[in-house]
């Protein structure tokens, strides 16, 4: 038996149509569709790769934007399709074909014609999925370049450049065969970046995606994203010290080696290692200050604005493994805490001593001291699952070095106007305590002729393991600028 065809329209129920709305329903989204799917006839065209059927349902008003049940729009399946269609032809036979051979015409076809009559590529289906993302992430280079082609002069308020965007997405889904394709091609330039001032190298790095950062560096020879800084200041090496590994801090070091030479002959101020951002920071400082969150909000002297300025609540919390495999990579380049200059402005300069014989470090050096000296410390003795102290109550002691009890003891001595709470503090810190007192102690005054005193002490308990190389580089900025200022 055959099946009948079901009249569609108001000729059913007895009334006459027009033409234009015979034509219109025909091509209606309500009246021409497979209810399982809710696919309209100009879905199953774009599937199909007929591309005689796509041009005649857009010429007879069909919307190149019309959207399935799902949010599938005809450009979205297109992109699908040629897909599909590639991964065929790569398994033939179980036999491998390369990806660039395999050529959809009927597919590129009814793409250029869908883009030709308006349908847009931002659209984004139920799952947030649009045909651009789409196409970046399964690097379909035939699909993108129609896209490019078409869209290379749009600007939209969402982004500056069409294939700047494309670049962007590029690196967030890692699509490296697109990334080289869209520079070498010259849609967009290497150097693009995001409303937050964020290149493709510092996205990159947030993905901690190595294999990214050596293709970026090989597409620019300039290193003019090295030096490159985001709305919020930060370079490269900021972003790698902040959300990167080791391995990420050692792949921008080497390209900072390329493109400025030995970076260890140069002067600090010279040094790119020792930009800072917007908050006033070095890298090396970022990774110093990495993972302690608790300590501020422990209540203790240093959470204060600056204190909060200075972290990040994209931070996060680095392991100690990883924190001093960055920093020593960083030591070893020339990296220092602080820009030149800003203890002897901020220190130990004249002009911030109340009385002329007092000296109050400034509240990041007093947050080194306070996470190096008691933070870092516990959290290793943590991590070897071995106790801070003795059974005795007395710091752990290192042959032929200085303890944290008599850094601590020297710092007591060397307090302005201490009076009787000297005693008790010192009571503290032989009873094993020392530790608890840091916080305090970083905060209150010091007199001016004890400063060579407690760096000589502060240079013994560095020395004292190798893991205190952080406490040891603030030892000798501290030094130098003292000697800097005389005494």
């Amino acid at each position: 038996d055959r099946l009948t065809p079901k009249p569609v329209g108001p000729a059913h129920h007895g009334g006459i149509a027009s033409t234009q709305q015979r034509q219109a329903r025909f091509c209606s989204w309500e009246h021409f569709h497979l209810p399982t799917l809710g696919a309209s006839a100009l879905h199953t065209a774009v599937w199909d790769g007929s591309v005689s059927v796509v041009e005649f349902l857009l010429r007879a008003g069909q919307s190149p934007d019309s959207a399935d049940d799902g949010g599938l729009t005809p450009i979205m399946l297109a992109v699908m399709r040629h897909n599909v269609v590639t991964m065929r032809c790569v398994f033939r036979d179980g036999l491998a074909v390369r990806r660039n051979l395999v050529v959809d015409e009927g597919g590129l076809l009814v793409t250029n014609l869908l883009l030709s009559c308006g349908a847009q590529i931002d659209l984004e289906d139920a799952q947030g999925v649009t045909p651009l993302r789409l196409a970046i992430q399964n690097q379909n280079l035939n699909v993108l370049q129609i896209v490019l082609n078409h869209h290379q002069l749009v600007a939209t308020p969402q982004r500056h450049d069409f294939a700047g965007a494309a670049l962007l997405l590029a690196v967030d889904y890692e699509a490296e065969e697109v990334l080289r394709f869209v520079v070498e091609n010259e849609y967009a330039p290497v150097t693009v970046c995001d409303a937050a001032g964020e290149t493709l190298l510092h996205r990159a790095i947030r993905r901690r995606s190595p294999q990214l950062m050596e293709l970026l560096a090989d597409l620019d020879p300039a290193g003019d994203n090295l030096t490159a800084v985001t709305a919020e200041g930060a370079s490269p090496i900021h972003y790698a010290a902040r959300f990167g590994s080791r391995r990420e801090v050692e792949i921008v070091l080497l390209c900072f080696t390329r493109a400025f030479g030995d970076l260890q002959t140069l002067e600090a101020a010279a040094n790119p290692l020792n930009a800072i951002d917007r908050r006033g920071v070095t890298a090396l400082y970022v990774v110093g200050t990495l993972g302690v969150s608790s300590n501020r909000e422990s209540g203790r002297g240093i959470a204060d604005a600056e204190a909060d300025a200075d972290a990040d609540p994209e931070d996060g919390v680095d392991s100690l493994e990883n924190r001093d495999s960055k920093a020593q990579l960083l030591l070893q380049y020339g990296a220092q805490l602080f820009r030149p200059g800003f203890l002897t402005a901020r220190c130990l300069a004249p002009a911030s001593i109340a009385s002329g014989s007092r000296v109050v470090l400034p509240r990041r050096v007093r947050r080194c001291l306070e996470i190096w000296l008691v933070g870092a410390r516990v959290e290793r003795h943590d991590a070897e699952g071995e106790d801070a102290t003795h059974d005795d109550g007395q710091e752990t002691q290192t042959e032929g070095n200085a303890s944290l009890t008599d850094l601590c003891m020297q710092w007591v001595a060397s307090v302005a106007f201490l009076g009787h709470s000297a005693t008790l503090l010192t009571v503290m810190i032989c009873a094993g305590y020392a530790h608890s007192v840091v916080p305090l102690l970083v905060e209150l005054p010091l007199y001016r002729w004890s400063l060579p005193n407690l760096l000589r002490q502060l240079e013994e308990f560095a020395r004292s393991e190798p893991s205190h190389e952080l406490t040891l580089q603030l030892h000798d900025e501290l030094l130098a600028a003292w000697r800097t200022i005389g005494s």
